[in-house]
C-alpha cells in the first residue's frame, strides 16, 4: 500500500470514528431531552432493534421508536 492510499485509508477510519461518537451523543442528548423528533432521525427507514433475548423486537424506523 502507497504511503497515500495508507493516509487515507487511516483519515477515513478516524472520521469513522468520529462519525459513530457524534452519533452516540445525539442519540444521548435526544434521549435525555425525551427530543422524539430528533430521536427519530438517527435511525434509517429499515432500522431494526432486537433484544439479545429476543422478546423485544421492531422493524422499521417507527416501530422502533
Amino acid at each position: 500500500m502507497t504511503d497515500l492510499a495508507d493516509l487515507e485509508t487511516r483519515i477515513a477510519r478516524l472520521e469513522a470514528r468520529t462519525e459513530i461518537a457524534e452519533l452516540a451523543t445525539r442519540y444521548a442528548i435526544a434521549c435525555d431531552e425525551h427530543d422524539i423528533p430528533a430521536l427519530t432521525a438517527l435511525f434509517t427507514r429499515d432500522a431494526v432493534f432486537d433484544s439479545p433475548n429476543g422478546l423485544m423486537r421492531a422493524a422499521g424506523r417507527d416501530e422502533v421508536i
